[in-house]
């Protein structure tokens, strides 16, 4: 449990400030240029942020961030993208909705 909180890994992390700003945090690592972070330097990052409620989310090669059809971060697998069984889902509510119809 030891190399999990104190080793530098990919880390991803959602915050909100006291304004109720939302902050989607994802630190790249295991690539030249990139040096993930120890859990406590999370922990200082999203204070740095101003976060008020912080969540620590999956790490290490489930890092992605994904935003407008684009993977944002560089993730740590040579394979790609991990398939994950969980993701956190932002919608535009009023966004008009495009109904297909079917023929």
């Amino acid at each position: 449990m030891d190399n999990m909180i104190n080793f530098r890994h990919p880390r991803s992390a959602i915050c909100t400030d006291m304004n109720n700003n939302l902050y989607f945090v994802v630190v790249d690592d295991r690539y030249p240029g990139s040096s993930g972070l120890t859990m406590p330097e999370l922990a200082s990052l999203m204070e740095s942020l101003n976060c008020f409620n912080a969540m620590n989310l999956d790490g290490g090669g489930s890092t992605l961030l994904y935003a407008n059809n684009v993977v944002i971060n560089k993730p740590s697998d040579a394979t790609g993208p991990r398939k994950v069984v969980s993701a956190v889902l932002i919608r535009d509510r009023y966004k008009k909705k495009i109904i297909m119809a079917a023929s």
